[in-house]
C-alpha cells in the first residue's frame, strides 16, 4: 500500500506502461486485455493480462485496474505458435514435394492427370492440359465430364466404372482436338 504501481512490474513492463498504456488511458480512459509482467520475487515475472478504466466521479484522476494472471492463457498462445510454425514447416515442405513432382511430371513426354472418386481433377501435368487446351489454373477441381465434353465423356464411362472397381484400364481413343484436329491416343487408367 502507498507504493507507486511501478514497484509492481519489472522493467519491461514498466517501459511498456509509461510508453503506451499510461498515454491510452489519458486519450481514451481505458485499456483492456493489455499484456504485462507481474514482478514476482518468488520467481519469474508472472503473465497478466491489464484492464483499466478511469473513474469518471471522482475529484481527482482515480483508475481501476483489473489484473488477471494467465499463466495457462500464455502456455496455451505458446502451443498454438509451436502449431502455427509446425504447420508452416509442413506447407512449405508440401509446396516444395508438389513443384518436385510437378518438374518430373511435366518432363515426361505423356500426359498424366489425377481424378479423385468424385471425378474431379487434382492434379495434371502440362502436358494434359495443353492436350485439352487448358492452363494450369483451371484444371484443379475441374469435373471430368465438363473437361472432356458430353460424348467422351459418355464413352468413357466404362472404363471409369472398372477402374473405380479397382481394375486398371488399357484402351485406344480417337480424340477431336480443342483445334479441331483429330489425335489418337493409347490410354492406361488405374486406381491408386
Amino acid at each position: 500500500l502507498q507504493q507507486p504501481m511501478e514497484r509492481l512490474f519489472p522493467l519491461p513492463s514498466r517501459i511498456f506502461l509509461q510508453t503506451h498504456v499510461w498515454p491510452m488511458l489519458w486519450r481514451d480512459g481505458a485499456v483492456f486485455e493489455i499484456r504485462l509482467q507481474l514482478a514476482n520475487p518468488d520467481g519469474p515475472p508472472l503473465p497478466v493480462l491489464v484492464n483499466c478504466q478511469r473513474h469518471p466521479d471522482a475529484q481527482q484522476d482515480c483508475y481501476y485496474w483489473v489484473l488477471f494472471v494467465t499463466h495457462q492463457r500464455t502456455r496455451y498462445e505458446a502451443e498454438l505458435l509451436a502449431a502455427r510454425h509446425q504447420a508452416d514447416e509442413l506447407a512449405a515442405r508440401y509446396a516444395r514435394g508438389e513443384h518436385f513432382l510437378r518438374e518430373i511430371t511435366d518432363a515426361v513426354p505423356a500426359l498424366i492427370a489425377y481424378w479423385d472418386r468424385s471425378l474431379h481433377c487434382r492434379f495434371s501435368n502440362s502436358q494434359y492440359q495443353a492436350w485439352f487446351g487448358r492452363d494450369a489454373a483451371s484444371m484443379p477441381g475441374i469435373a471430368m465430364s465438363a473437361l472432356l465434353g458430353e460424348t467422351l465423356f459418355d464413352l468413357s464411362r466404362p472404363h471409369i466404372a472398372a477402374v473405380l472397381a479397382g481394375e486398371t484400364q488399357e484402351f485406344e481413343r480417337q480424340l477431336a482436338m480443342p483445334d479441331g484436329s483429330v489425335a489418337f491416343a493409347t490410354c492406361s487408367i488405374r486406381s491408386i
